[in-house]
């Protein structure tokens, strides 16, 4: 059975489902609505979708070729230009909004069934059976390291190993491992921590804080402006995939305020470079430490590092978190199209690591509460992280500055009247 592309949109009182059906053998259709199941199937095509909401219980499979009839609730009609069924189904409670019925995947997840034994006890404090799936994450629990077994392997979720092995010299700028197939966690954490502190400029950090006219504008710029909205494994990995989904939104983040939200042919290497979930292949244990490492990447490889740059992209992340899920989805494919560009390197292998099982399990597997709670918590470092956080010894190195920008005005003023007056036009240099 083939399963069919497919649209469902909504009014106040009904479902509207378009099945494109280019194939179908119109004498054998069959519509079946049960509680929040919807099944489709006209031969070669079978579509079932879960709409989390309740639709009225009915099994219908007669057509209309002219439009709906007004004494049925539910209906379904073929349009024989566009070859395709038009199915409307009524819901339970008139007025309800369903929500995520663009989430296309989500409609296709099958429902999972909690399994109770025999005996089960009952809590104090419950009076339910039905306890649900998804349990609260704690963000504020550290992990403990991930077991031996996965030390070795990378992407997301950590599920591949040996990827890379054969592309040794055409990824070696793309990421910061040299061999990241023969590096465990440890080590993988080490040399970024060493490679963050060896590529730290200190002139470039000054730079940037005492000239901050472009800083001040990128500051002020709104990303709510270009936020898409439309588009036409246990507790351990769970929450890792969380923090995937943070690192990678976070880097985005930084790379749409500091485009202004024009995307150029280094936005790749920004997403990536910011990400050390992409570039350094490493296991973060708690929010903190994903959102320190990201700050601490902004201050030491992009074009513009200033901490309340990176401050400001941590606030725009947790933006684009509470649009929702559509949103999300949207914004993960801009950032998978950043990595489709034929630039001469394999940027595709990020997209086949990382980002399309990342976009599958946003679809499929993401709690939008859990997703609220890790945005919470976000919140809560960006407006208590201080400097000292990042550990680049920025106070000591703003402290040398600043004594620098004295000694220089200290010589400018002790220099004499007649040289600070002295002007310089074009026509003064000895060059030919």
């Amino acid at each position: 059975m083939l399963t069919p592309t497919f649209k469902v949109t909504q009014d106040t009182k009904h479902l509207l489902l378009r099945v494109d059906t280019p194939y179908a053998k119109l004498n054998d259709v069959e519509v079946y609505c049960q509680n929040e199941v919807l099944r489709f199937y006209c031969q070669p095509y079978f579509l079932r979708l879960v709409v989390y909401h309740p639709i009225l219980n009915q099994c219908f499979c007669r057509l209309h070729f002219s439009g709906f009839l007004e004494d049925e609730p539910n209906a379904i009609k073929y349009d024989t230009v566009d070859n395709c069924f038009i199915i409307s189904v009524i819901k339970s409670c008139p007025g309800e909004h369903f929500e995520n019925l663009d989430m296309l995947a989500y409609l296709l997840k099958p429902q999972r069934v909690q399994k109770i034994g025999l005996i089960t006890e009952l809590n104090a404090e419950s009076n339910t059976l039905n306890e649900k799936l998804d349990d609260d994450l704690l963000w504020d629990q550290t992990l403990s390291p991930p077991s031996k077994v996965f030390d070795f392997k990378y992407g997301f979720g950590f599920s591949k190993a040996g990827v890379l092995n054969k592309r040794q010299d055409e990824v070696s700028t793309m990421f910061d491992l040299p061999n990241p197939d023969d590096l465990g966690y440890e080590e993988r954490f080490n040399r970024k921590s060493y490679n963050e502190i060896v590529k730290f400029s200190f002139d470039h950090y000054l730079a940037d804080l005492h000239d901050d006219e472009v800083i001040q504008t990128l500051l002020a710029y709104d990303p709510s402006k270009q936020l898409q909205s439309d588009f036409t494994k246990g507790e351990l990995e769970t929450q890792q995939c969380y923090f995937t989904l943070l690192d990678v939104l976070l880097a985005y983040a930084y790379e749409q305020r500091t485009t202004e939200g024009n995307s150029t042919v280094e936005s790749n290497w920004t997403v990536c470079k910011l990400a050390a979930s992409l570039s350094c292949f490493v296991h973060f244990s708690d929010v903190k430490s994903v959102c320190t490492s990201f700050v601490r990447r902004c201050l030491v490889f992009p074009l513009f590092r200033h901490f309340q740059l990176a401050v400001q992209c941590l606030h725009d992340a947790v933006q684009l978190i509470n649009c929702g899920l559509v949103t999300i989805i949207s914004n993960l494919l801009i950032i998978r199209s950043f990595f489709v560009e034929n630039t001469g390197e394999p940027w595709f292998l990020i997209n086949q690591l990382f980002i399309d099982d990342l976009i599958i399990w946003t679809q499929t597997s993401l709690s939008y509460k859990n997703l609220l709670s890790l945005s919470e918590s976000i919140s809560h470092y960006a407006m208590t992280c201080n400097k000292c956080d990042v550990d680049l010894a920025l106070d000591e190195v703003e402290t040398i500055g600043m004594e620098m920008c004295s000694d220089a005005e200290k010589k400018s003023a002790a220099m004499p009247s007649r040289l600070r007056t002295i002007q310089f036009c074009e026509d003064d240099s000895d060059d030919e």
